[in-house]
């Protein structure tokens, strides 16, 4: 069995659809501990965070409630449960958010400037220094710019866009930029669950 947390949001709808075996959950429920406890899961996914300010009222404290507080009470809820297995979805943003002279590594510096990306990072750190039992396993990803079906980012704006046939000086940039579908995150999750075995604790970048 498969516990998803943030299975209400943009990825999540996606990876629900994907996934079998699974049981989505909610840290709004006052009772969240007690049916993670009765659904017995192997693996727990964090999809929960907060990325985007649409209406401009957030605070600091809303992306580090969302994005680094609830992390910690989800991952004390995974150390006393059977599950084996924690994936944590972090950002790119967490290691870098405008530019970058060499492509992005695992072991890059961390520049964060935005709230979301300081936030992601915070709890990255905060994550790796937990001392993790023998019989279970971390498992961070950075996915950069995620697009798909229901994409409400940066890059569904720009669809808008581009849709109302309004020229756009794409050419006057000169900077690459990697992406992820829904599909594929879905199926790098897929591969690291089927194939545990082979992965080892750590933070992973993934994309397209």
């Amino acid at each position: 069995m498969i516990a998803v947390f943030g299975g209400s949001g943009f990825i999540g709808k996606h990876l629900l659809d994907s996934l079998r075996n699974c049981s989505e959950h909610s840290l709004r429920d006052i009772d969240w501990r007690e049916k993670l406890q009765l659904s017995n899961p192997e693996i727990i996914i964090n999809l929960v965070g907060k990325a985007h300010d649409h209406s401009g009222n957030a605070c600091e404290n809303d992306f580090y409630f969302a994005n680094f507080e609830l992390v910690k009470y989800l991952f004390d809820g995974f150390k006393n449960s059977k599950a084996g297995l924690f994936i944590h979805i972090s950002s790119l943003a967490a290691v870098e958010e405008f530019q970058s002279d060499s492509p992005l590594r695992e072991d890059s510096v961390c520049n964060p400037i935005s709230w979301y990306g300081k936030s992601k990072r915070a709890a990255e750190e905060w994550l790796m220094e937990q001392k993790l039992p023998f019989d279970k396993k971390l498992i961070i990803l950075r996915p950069p710019m995620v697009h798909g079906v229901g994409d409400k980012g940066n890059l569904g704006l720009l669809y808008k866009f581009i849709a109302k046939g309004i020229p756009y000086p794409l050419s006057a940039f000169d900077n690459k930029r990697s992406f992820i579908s829904t599909g594929n995150l879905s199926f790098f999750i897929k591969q690291i669950i089927e194939n545990q075995h082979l992965i080892s604790t750590g933070i992973y970048n993934v994309a397209d």
